[in-house]
């Protein structure tokens, strides 16, 4: 699948980047606002979300923005999902 594919490169990148100090990181977001790609309608989607909302652009880039802004966390991918997938 796309999300263990995902981890692996992850896994591969930050091995071979994090002697030369470069974290390597990525992000999973699940249900998205806004985005177009949601496979039905926005109110019966948010109600498998554990937080019984969808995410929005903006929390993405915010968790996009943390992982730039640290400089210790290496070899992680967080997930973007209101607890979808716990």
């Amino acid at each position: 699948s796309s999300k263990s594919a995902l981890h692996g490169l992850i896994h591969w990148l930050s091995q071979v980047y994090c002697s030369k100090g470069i974290t390597v990181n990525g992000v999973a977001p699940a249900l998205i606002q806004e985005t177009r790609m949601l496979p039905g309608s926005s109110e019966e989607l948010a109600k498998k979300i554990p937080m019984g909302r969808l995410g929005t652009p903006d929390e993405v880039a915010e968790t996009v923005v943390w992982m730039v802004k640290t400089g210790y966390v290496t070899n992680k991918v967080i997930g973007v999902d209101g607890g979808l997938f716990v």
